[in-house]
């Protein structure tokens, strides 16, 4: 039997205001984006830091539009499947903090096109039949994937693993503290199917459950979900150095003052 779990519980104070906090957060993100404007339309003298601007203004739309989705899956008491968001922007905020950390970085980031389009032109290639590709844009495809072997070395063409970029963003606590909790999730392990299964006092499957439901335990979701927001903001604001560290600031007692609260 399929049902829909109707919502008992209502969001409790605690999660009402890290609601809150959250929708404040990404309103005062989107506020940040009205500044960064004039700095990525002027020139700047070297060329690295104009990637560093773009790429990082960049990184930091991909978390704000990934925060409206998480808010709009909230507000539908979807808490489940935010989990998959937050692995997406965990990843970003890695990335965003690496390219302010380290400055040679960002040309690494960059040229990760390059190994994805050399691994799908080497799919193309090698596997006619699975492709309906004539001839011409076959080979047109081969030149183009030893072009990319040709400028760059075996070590541009290394994407870095996931726990070297975490040490390179400083973020290695939040890295081993959530990462791979969220991956079971994002992977369909199969600790990711308990909060769709109702089980009777024998152990066994009663029901299976759609959404939308409360999440059993949800205290991860939204501490996360204003955690990596609030970082993102603060890595931000010092790379554009927007002066707005008593705005964040505040935002972060806040967000402190309510883990402590949540967390009692």
């Amino acid at each position: 039997m399929v049902t829909k779990r109707r919502i008992v519980d209502e969001y409790s104070d605690s999660e009402r205001a890290f609601l809150k906090l959250l929708n404040e957060c990404y309103n005062f993100a989107n506020e940040m984006l009205d500044n960064l404007k004039p700095a990525i339309s002027k020139r700047a003298p070297y060329r690295k830091i104009d990637n560093l601007r773009i790429t990082t203004a960049c990184l930091f739309i991909k978390i704000i539009n990934t925060t409206k989705a998480i808010l709009l899956l909230m507000e539908n008491h979807i808490l489940v499947e935010v989990s998959v968001l937050l692995r997406h922007q965990l990843e970003t905020l890695l990335i965003l903090n690496a390219c302010k950390e380290d400055e040679c970085f960002i040309e690494k980031y960059l040229n990760w096109s390059n190994i994805q389009r050399r691994k799908i032109g080497n799919v193309i290639v090698n596997n006619e039949k699975l492709f309906n590709i004539d001839a011409t844009k076959r080979a047109k495809i081969k030149e183009e994937v030893d072009a990319i072997d040709e400028a760059f070395s075996d070590d541009d063409m290394n994407k870095i693993e996931i726990n070297k970029l975490a040490a390179k963003a400083k973020l290695q606590n939040l890295y081993e503290s959530t990462y791979h909790l969220l991956c079971g999730i994002v992977h369909a392990g199969p600790d990711s199917l308990k909060d769709h299964c109702m089980h009777d006092s024998n152990g066994n499957v009663k029901k299976l459950i759609v959404e939308p439901f409360h999440s059993n335990d949800t205290k991860m979701t939204f501490l996360l979900s204003v955690d990596i927001l609030l970082k993102s903001i603060d890595t931000v604001n010092q790379i554009f150095e927007l002066n707005l560290d008593e705005e964040c600031g505040k935002l972060n007692e806040r967000y402190k003052e309510l883990i402590e609260t949540y967390l009692e």
